[in-house]
């Protein structure tokens, strides 16, 4: 019998609630309770109420991520009606703003709830709405992303719905506003700090040295931390991705390094860097002048007037529909953010700073990691106008629906074009390994002669003939008592909402202070706080704590009886390749990673069981015989090469492509 009635329930402390809400309507005879999150669903004991979960309507982590990739990719490419799709209308000296805005529209959460995750909602919502047929829908407005998508969808298809107390909408709209202030205007101030302390610092060597070489300019995020130098051995302040290769290629060309932030702002980098030796030295913002910025407003006052044209277009807004759900009123506030003139400005301002820098420094090949969205495809499509070559380099663990890594056919063009409407894209790729290359060729429509597999620069010096990995060296310069297990948490608190952070090291203190004969180390991320607040305000969590400026991430991976990480991150692999059993925290995000599928990694997805897994890696042979087992399994089915020979390899690509 199909239900009538339909509870869909966040949190296990509403369900009482909504049950009270349908039985005070005479619905409790035929009711089907939906509980989106599975550790929800299993603490619900109700023998009346059919329980179910996305499971029971085949919508798994990987459906949700395929489809709505899929459906946001051609949705881009669909008629609207004013006979140019978004794509087409909103371009400047025939570049697409599109790929300068689409992955942070996609995927950024500052200000608005992610765009991915609102259409995986109704995504969700279409699904149990067809198989179940509600007559009414029970909710908690609890402001988030469900709840919202619950009342559009309600909405539009005719349903009734009945809400039980949530919080206060117009605190929430207020807070949004303030945030989407915050973002737009923190990066128009990032942008001329970093221009304003670059001018004061001009008596530093503002370039590379002129030899009569030719350039190689690297484009990279403001990383800058203690690495194992590929020649000596010592312990040296440089780039961890592209030292080496400059190392090795520094006979025949002459090295750029030009930086723009990530999640920093990069000022002490910045400083950092303005002191080396090695290359030559300019942040992106130094290229600014006053006239791109007059001239880029100009234009994106241009285009925001198009963009509320195309957006007032009934066939606009029918195209952002998913099975006849309409969409874009629970999209509305991210494209306003992001198609907003200020925000339209600064895509702009990165293009034209793009062209200034290539025409200064004419370089013969960009090399450049990242996969910056705005910056990075400005700097590509300023290269593609002059014919010098890019190069990308991959710098990390790439994550399945990444959008960068995602495309629709009509995205690529035949020559790689970087006008209007297609993608910019590099003209070469350095991958680590043959499965992210698969995953550029059969997702990115990328052509396989452009990827090179040729292992990750960074892990060279693990097979180098220095011993630098020695465990009694590392409890030594740290003091740690050798009689004790080794934890190791690589964290990267910046990528993650106070509410995760908060449960990560709750999960993390509560695991360690269950074993007596455990000591915790955390390895900061070179882009979190330095200071690491976060860990200190925590009295039951008292690890030593090593930043960017300490022993490297390998040697202390390498003394680790077990390495603990934050989901999705690249030290999982590299904890791999050093055979360290690895336990992955996976509360929030949906995306699963690779080694952990496989069962490489032991899977936490709470709290609680961070220390079941802790303690059965400690005490248990079997487990840590199998994890071994599918470590090995992992690194050979990964095609990862790990022979030393990567920033050669890269090297080599280099020069082949300057010439």
């Amino acid at each position: 019998m199909q239900a009538k009635a339909l509870i869909i329930v966040e949190k296990q402390s509403q369900v009482e609630e909504l049950l009270c809400l349908a039985r005070s309507r005479q619905h409790e005879a035929d009711l089907t309770l939906f509980a989106p999150d599975d550790t929800v669903a299993g603490k619900l004991d109700n023998s009346n109420i059919r329980i179910k979960t996305g499971k029971d309507y085949g919508l798994s982590d990987e459906y949700l991520q395929k489809t709505s990739i899929e459906w946001y990719r051609s949705f881009a490419d669909k008629e609207t009606g004013i006979g140019e799709n978004i794509k087409e209308l909103l371009v400047y000296k025939n570049i697409s703003l599109w790929w300068l805005v689409e992955q942070q529209l996609y995927i950024s959460r500052f200000a608005f709830p992610r765009l991915r995750d609102t259409i995986q909602q109704v995504i969700i919502l279409d699904r149990i709405i067809q198989a179940e047929k509600p007559a009414i829908i029970y909710y908690a407005d609890n402001g988030t992303v469900l709840s919202t998508a619950i009342r559009f969808v309600c909405k539009s298809g005719g349903i009734d719905t009945a809400i039980s107390a949530g919080s206060s909408r117009i605190k929430r709209r207020l807070i949004n506003k303030f945030r989407a202030f915050a973002y737009i205007n923190g990066l128009w101030l990032r942008l001329f700090l970093r221009k304003i302390c670059w001018a004061l610092a001009r008596h530093k060597k503002l370039s590379a040295t002129t030899t009569g070489k030719k350039k190689l300019l690297i484009f990279s995020v403001c990383v800058w931390s203690n690495i194992r130098s590929l020649k000596s051995g010592k312990l040296i302040k440089g780039d961890p991705y592209l030292d080496s290769v400059i190392e090795l290629g520094n006979d025949e060309m002459e090295a750029l390094d030009v930086d723009t932030p990530g999640g920093e702002w990069g000022l002490s980098i910045m400083k950092e860097k303005s002191k080396q030796e090695k290359m030559g030295y300019k942040p992106f913002e130094g290229y600014l002048a006053a006239g791109i910025i007059l001239k880029a407003f100009r234009a994106a006052i241009r285009l925001n007037k198009d963009y509320k044209r195309l957006v007032a277009s009934r066939g606009f807004r029918q195209s952002f529909s998913y099975n006849k759900l309409p969409m874009y009123n629970l999209a509305r506030q991210n494209f306003s953010l992001f198609f907003s003139t200020p925000h339209l400005a600064l895509m702009i301002t990165f293009i034209e700073i793009a062209k200034r820098m290539i025409i200064t420094e004419d370089p013969a090949v960009i090399i450049h990691y990242g996969d910056l969205p705005d910056s990075g495809r400005a700097v590509i499509a300023a290269a593609k106008a002059k014919s010098i070559p890019v190069i990308l380099l991959q710098h990390g663990l790439y994550e399945n629906w990444n959008p960068y890594f995602n495309h629709i056919g009509a995205d690529i063009g035949t020559g790689k074009e970087a006008t209007a409407p297609y993608c910019p894209i590099p003209d070469k790729f350095a991958m680590s390994d043959v499965y992210t290359r698969d995953i550029l060729i059969e997702r990115g429509k990328f052509k396989d002669e452009d990827i090179a597999v040729t292992g990750q620069p960074r892990y060279d010096v693990m097979n180098s003939s220095y011993n630098i990995l020695k465990r009694k060296t590392v409890f030594e310069t740290l003091g740690l008592d050798p009689a004790k297990k080794l934890v190791v948490w690589t964290t990267a608190s910046h990528s993650f909402s106070p509410r995760e952070n908060g449960r990560f090291i709750s999960g993390v203190c509560n695991a360690i202070n269950a074993l007596s004969n455990t000591q915790l180390l955390i390895k900061l991320h070179p882009g979190e706080n330095q200071k690491a607040p976060l860990y200190h305000q925590y009295q039951n969590l008292k690890p030593i704590i090593v930043g960017k400026y300490g022993l490297t991430t390998f040697e202390l991976l390498n003394a680790a009886d077990v390495v603990i990480i934050n989901g999705w991150c690249s030290t999982g692999i590299e904890a791999i390749i050093l055979d360290k059993p690895v336990i992955s925290m996976e509360f929030e995000d949906i995306q699963i990673a690779p080694y952990v599928k496989c069962g490489a990694a032991i899977n936490a997805n709470g709290e609680e069981a961070v220390a079941t897994a802790l303690k059965s890696i400690l005490s248990s042979k079997k487990i840590l015989t199998e994890l071994e087992q599918a470590r090995k399994r992992y690194i050979d089915e990964l095609g990862y090469k790990t022979d030393g020979q990567a920033s050669q390899r890269v090297a080599d690509i280099i020069k082949q492509m300057a010439k």
